[in-house]
């Protein structure tokens, strides 16, 4: 019997990045329209998606974004197949300047250290947020709904389970072929 590991390793490569992936969405709303020592809020969801460890995740605008900008809290901890929401503030000077600022939002997560044995930092940026300082409101800014759902739901666990099933077959398959004998 001849055992190939060509295909094992392209299932492994084709698999891996998905493991230890995690997802940032655009901040919401990414444009406010505030008046001079008001403050709006904005929210964006980290996702992890399945793996074996939880992700440590921190946030910040890059520097040079005139306006404070704070969280509800500094950093956190999303675990395996959960989404979290972060809610940010941005809140205007009462002496500020009338006009259009913008930033850009950056979040880095590792492999929460307790867990796993290596840390990998991985930052993604260039998420924009808008904020309009205007004298009069022309406009009412989105409301933020705060709400926590699960991320994996039935449905994408059964589909999952079936495609890697099915992967898992194909493989075997491949590399246990029966070989011809010669007479």
């Amino acid at each position: 019997m001849k055992f190939s590991i060509i295909p094992i390793l392209l299932l492994l490569l084709v698999f891996s990045p998905i493991v230890y992936a995690y997802g940032v969405t655009r901040p919401l709303p990414y444009e406010l329209e505030l008046l001079r020592g008001e403050e709006g809020k904005f929210k964006f969801q980290v996702q992890v998606v399945p793996s074996e460890y939880t992700k440590d995740c921190s946030y910040s605008l890059k520097e040079g974004f005139p306006l404070l900008v704070t969280f509800t809290e500094p950093n956190v901890l999303v675990g395996s197949g959960e989404r979290k929401d972060i809610i940010g503030t941005i809140s205007v000077p009462s002496k500020a300047s009338l006009g259009t600022y913008t930033g850009e939002l950056c979040v880095s997560c590792v492999d929460d250290v307790e867990s796993s044995g290596t840390v990998v930092k991985q930052d993604v940026c260039g998420y924009p947020l808008k904020v309009n300082v205007v004298a009069t409101r022309t406009r009412d800014n989105m409301p933020i709904p705060v709400e926590e759902k699960p991320f994996i739901n039935t449905t994408m666990l059964i589909i999952g389970s079936i495609v890697f099933i099915v992967g898992l077959a194909i493989i075997l398959f491949i590399s246990h072929k029966p070989t011809k004998k010669k007479k």
